[in-house]
């Protein structure tokens, strides 16, 4: 499951990030792909964290998974609230912040709606089992 996690994850990081670039250089913003890296970085980060974390508590304690899922999408949201506050204390321009947040957006998104589907089916897979 944890090797599925994170080839659907790379997957999806990667045609964010390509349709992402597409963007910026039909609009000329190529000021805008240091953003691009950041939400690619900060995404690959959380997936590898979370597919790991995953496979750790499955293994020793599988009843313990949904705690697990609301503890991963509360860690992920608060490391995303990290990287922005991070960004805005220094970034010195509210254009700039606006276009990081526009750009950070869809990345933290298309991961939020992947995890809670990929979780959902695994969790029905795993009943089903039962």
């Amino acid at each position: 499951v944890s090797r599925r996690y994170t080839k659907y994850c790379l997957w999806i990081v990667t045609a964010i990030a390509l349709v992402s670039l597409v963007i910026i250089n039909v609009l000329d913003k190529r000021q805008v792909v240091d953003y691009v890296m950041i939400s690619v970085i900060y995404s690959l980060v959380t997936c590898f964290l979370n597919g790991a974390s995953w496979t750790y508590v499955a293994k020793s304690s599988s009843n313990s998974l949904g705690k697990f899922y609301i503890v991963a999408s509360s860690l992920r949201l608060l490391l995303a609230i990290v990287v922005v506050l991070v960004f805005c204390i220094l970034a010195n321009n509210r254009e700039k912040i606006l276009s990081f947040i526009v750009v950070f957006s869809p990345f933290y998104f298309a991961m939020l709606v992947f995890e809670s589907v990929f979780y959902s089916r695994v969790e029905r897979r795993r009943k089903r089992k039962i």
